[in-house]
């Protein structure tokens, strides 16, 4: 008997006798009773994380005292229970005192062998961890009955391999650290699915629908570096997508004519979260800043050089993968990191300018990373953010008039860098699966979509083609091998060498003198088949804009694919 055992039964009257039997009767009587007062609190989130850690550690006490108290069956199931309760606590300490998950997890495994209930007791809460976390993944893939039945199947065999490892665990080292690792993972899962679970129902609920207009009051770049953006809901680069996981990326890409420029804070706020090596190959730091007056609204800052006061804040000596951090945003706990405040205008660092402006339904400072369609095709308890409701906005419509004025000298408008969901499902030419980055579609899709414009489409291969072209028209071409567009005596026309092969390309032709007015001729040839569209200048918004992926200080609009 462990030190603990020996101190509570030096507390409590002895064993077996009357008075033990009705204290630990009354004792686990009043758990139960403040237990079920507590259920609609604890479900909704009330007690908070502090408060179930005091809810288990109290169940857990009372049936370590019912354990002291009876001998046979009821003995057993109170300490299985016990330990179950001790596993719990420690779980929703995770979140409390802000430890990593495998610290914790290490912290209550030491927690649970210390009350002597650990590995001859636990089987049964590692047993129950595993057909709960079987039950949570397998209900995605399979009907509840079927989920149900391998659960058991689950459970069962890993109480029956735990338990017989346990006890000839002197019989063989290899079955003793198969218990020990089986159950670590066990454990792991399980705590886990509690931490994920607690932390989405203490999440503080906010309005997913919350309006941004005129939320930016300064701008996030300098515009005059700017060479261009890509669309809202292109199909450049990788999908990034809310909770309508739209196939397109709702963020902007900037390209500058410079390597980097100043990224500024676009609002009053805070910045509470920056993460090295969230943003993969582009390198730099990912950085979240919100707006004091709407804490459910968020704009990130992709690839950035912080400053030094932002690194010193947070405490970032050198890059390197965050495990900490990542770890908590995927379980969804908040960061306890302090906020760093800022003001609209103040210097956040330097980089490229990606951003994007998410509206959350919790207004907790917490990001979301389901963006992707490899996360989303996982369970949602993969993160509890997962199961919230996320929505992506184009920073651009939440400017202010002023804001938005400095954008406008080259043509950007909310109504040119926007594709809507509805062109989106119609214009679409690139798409993307698991492997998010876009690619083209194959030859005949791009086709139909030629032929679904409503204009007029003009055919050829390698024999030249004449046609009329009207000025300040574009020209939409097809072709797997190239096309060449040239004035009827040779000469080159410009504006028409950046087609791409095997993608629908917009083509800006100009005309070869500022004396033609309206129309002039050009000749088209190909290596093998192409197809052509002419958009007169009344039509580019509305055929043009949504099969481009980015929009150039000129006003031109440009296709490009993922290769940025």
């Amino acid at each position: 008997m462990n030190w603990f055992k020996r101190l509570l039964m030096g507390l409590l009257p002895p064993a077996g006798t009357a008075i033990a039997k009705r204290f630990a009767a009354t004792h686990a009587i009043v758990v139960a009773v403040t237990v079920f007062a507590l259920a609609s609190p604890v479900i909704h989130g009330e007690t908070g994380l502090g408060g179930l850690c005091v809810l288990f550690a109290w169940l857990g006490l009372a049936a370590l005292h019912v354990e002291s108290a009876f001998n046979g069956a009821l003995s057993r199931y109170a300490g299985g229970t016990a330990a179950l309760a001790v596993s719990l606590m420690a779980g929703c300490a995770v979140g409390w005192v802000g430890l990593p998950l495998l610290l914790a997890v290490l912290v209550g495994s030491i927690v649970v062998i210390g009350l002597g209930i650990g590995w001859r007791r636990g089987a049964y809460p590692t047993a129950v961890g595993a057909a709960i976390a079987t039950l949570v993944f397998v209900e995605q893939l399979a009907s509840t009955q079927v989920a149900i039945v391998i659960a058991l199947i689950v459970g069962l065999g890993a109480f029956t391999l735990i338990r017989r490892n346990q006890e000839e665990s002197q019989r063989g080292l290899f079955r003793s650290l198969a218990s020990i690792t089986v159950g670590t993972v066990m454990t792991v899962l399980g705590t886990g699915i509690v931490i994920m679970v607690v932390a989405s129902n203490v999440l503080t609920d906010a309005d997913v629908d919350t309006d941004v207009t005129n939320l930016v009051t300064h701008n996030f770049t300098d515009p005059d570096t700017i060479a261009m953006v890509s669309m809202f809901r292109s199909q450049f680069g990788h999908t990034y997508a809310d909770s309508t996981r739209s196939v397109s990326s709702m963020k902007h890409y900037v390209l500058r004519e410079t390597s980097s420029g100043p990224l500024y804070a676009p609002f009053d706020g805070e910045v509470f979260q920056l993460l090295s090596g969230w943003g993969g190959g582009s390198g730099g730091y990912d950085l979240w800043v919100r707006p004091t007056v709407q804490p459910n609204v968020s704009i990130r800052l992709f690839h950035i050089q912080p400053t030094t006061q932002l690194m010193t804040h947070f405490g970032i000596k050198s890059e390197g993968f965050d495990l900490e951090n990542n770890l908590k945003i995927m379980l969804g706990l908040p960061t306890t990191n302090p906020p760093f405040a800022v003001k609209a205008g103040d210097l956040l660092g330097t980089g490229e300018g990606e951003i994007a402006l998410t509206v959350t339904d919790w207004a907790d400072p917490l990001p979301t990373f389901c963006t992707e369609p490899l996360v989303w095709s996982l369970p949602t308890m993969f993160s509890p953010t997962c199961a919230r409701q996320n929505r992506l906005v184009s920073v651009f419509e939440a400017m202010t008039p002023d804001v938005a004025g400095e954008w406008e000298a080259w043509g950007l408008t909310p109504e040119k860098i926007i594709i809507t969901d509805k062109e989106r499902e119609i214009f679409d030419i690139f798409g993307a699966g698991l492997d998010p980055n876009f690619r083209p579609h194959g030859e005949q899709e791009q086709i139909e979509k030629l032929y679904s414009l409503g204009l007029p489409v003009i055919t050829g291969s390698s024999g030249d083609v004449d046609l009329e072209f009207p000025i300040g028209g574009v020209l939409l071409v097809y072709s797997t091998d190239g096309i060449r567009v040239q004035r009827p005596d040779g000469r080159d026309v410009e504006g028409a060498s950046s087609a791409l092969e095997g993608v629908i390309s917009p083509l800006y032709l100009k005309a070869p003198s500022t004396n033609i007015d309206t129309m002039f001729t050009v000749r088209l040839t190909g290596i093998s088949a192409w197809k052509a569209v002419v958009v007169p200048p009344e039509e580019i918004d509305r055929v043009v804009r949504p099969l481009a992926n980015l929009l150039a200080s000129s006003g031109q609009y440009v296709t490009r694919g993922s290769g940025r």
